[in-house]
């Protein structure tokens, strides 16, 4: 531990034991977002975090008010050295834990930073995903006017009493979904299943893998699964106790025509991996869809007042969702190799956020076919 300016001490850890006691009382102190609990952080570093030469660097705040813990990495890419959040890839909000938080405190917070940042010899400091909400849907005291808001959002729905998930739908829609489950139920009935042993929770995550990725082949877009040690997290996370992973199938004999892997922390279920089986003669009745309309009722049930979609534009969300909620981003060059990155990445942001965004979109999905035939 070594004093920083105005009495904020910084200390870094290289090991997740060196943390755990530090951070696993944060834990208890606060309204914290499952993807910044230790159990879902340490599981992220042994399998896709090792895998991609992700160095540890977390670091620890104290002033004479507050203690903070920021689970940063650094991440080496083409050479430059970044210091980010842990998680990369898995998880949709980040952000520090603390036992309390004094917004006055955010200049001397980010100069620690720096200082962590330079001490680990980084050339970029890139905080991403910062959400504008606690999980109890109060405003994150963690913002600074350095941050600003990156180019998408993260949706979800507040359940009200007074119009349930399903009154969304119109009478046509609502019409097709029970046609499509007497379709789907034909020869023999189909049933919703929550995974509950270790058995069937593996089963489940393997199956909801071998459908993404038959997805990602089909849509022709890169497949997550293929990045080292990404299987094997959701394998690993599946079997964690300490977890709140919540899977779930629509099931016809013993083959999942749906799945679902997500996370239950009320007051929040959050809505993470859903997938379907790629066969015409079963995706083209929404089998995820059906699956989603139990997810809301498991949701319900479990004294959840938000779905949370997670972050990502994706259209469907819009239906759905009453809630849009900000991301924030703090990012700054810490050596002269940083910079020619620094200007860059914020110029390809500031595009993105753009009214040139949609024609950018097309102009990808246009383009993508023509590289993935080399």
């Amino acid at each position: 531990m070594r004093d920083f300016s105005d009495g904020i001490n910084i200390e870094a850890h290289q090991s997740f034991e060196s943390a755990r006691t530090s951070w696993t009382a944060l834990e208890q102190k606060g309204q914290w977002y499952p993807f910044q609990s230790y159990a879902w952080l340490e599981t992220w570093y042994k399998t896709i975090g090792m895998a991609n030469g992700w160095e540890l660097r977390i670091t620890e705040l104290r002033s004479g008010t507050c203690s903070m813990l920021f689970p940063l990495g650094i991440r080496k890419q083409k050479g430059l050295r970044s210091m980010e959040w842990l998680g990369y890839g898995v998880s949709d909000y980040a952000g520090p834990l603390y036992d309390r938080f004094e917004p006055a405190l955010m200049p001397d917070i980010l100069n620690a930073l720096h200082a962590a940042a330079r001490a680990a010899s980084c050339d970029v400091l890139y905080l991403d995903r910062i959400p504008a909400f606690c999980i109890d849907g109060s405003p994150n005291p963690f913002f600074s006017r350095e941050f600003r808001r990156l180019h998408y959002s993260a949706y979800a729905r507040r359940f009200d009493a007074a119009k349930l998930p399903a009154h969304t739908l119109s009478s046509k829609e609502r019409y097709n979904l029970r046609r499509a489950e007497k379709k789907l139920s034909e020869n023999s009935s189909m049933r919703f299943i929550v995974a509950e042993s270790p058995e069937e929770r593996e089963t489940l995550t393997r199956h909801m893998i071998q459908q993404k990725r038959a997805r990602f082949a089909q849509m022709r877009v890169p497949d997550n699964f293929a990045i080292p040690g990404f299987a094997e997290f959701y394998l690993q996370a599946s079997q964690q106790p300490a977890l709140p992973v919540h899977i779930s199938a629509l099931m016809k004999e013993e083959s999942p025509l749906a799945l679902h892997w997500g996370l239950v922390q009320p007051p929040r279920f959050f809505y993470l991996m859903p997938s379907f089986l790629m066969d015409a003669d079963v995706s083209r009745y929404s089998p995820g869809s059906l699956l989603l309309m139990h997810l809301f009722e498991t949701a319900l049930a479990r004294g959840c007042t938000f779905f949370d979609f997670a972050n990502g534009d994706e259209p469907y969300k819009k239906k759905w969702c009453t809630i849009e909620m900000p991301l924030m981003y703090y990012r700054a060059p810490i050596s002269a190799k940083g910079w020619p990155t620094f200007l860059l990445s914020d110029l390809l942001e500031t595009i993105k956020r753009s009214p040139l965004k949609p024609a950018l979109q097309k102009l990808k999905i246009g383009v993508r076919p023509l590289f993935l035939n080399f």
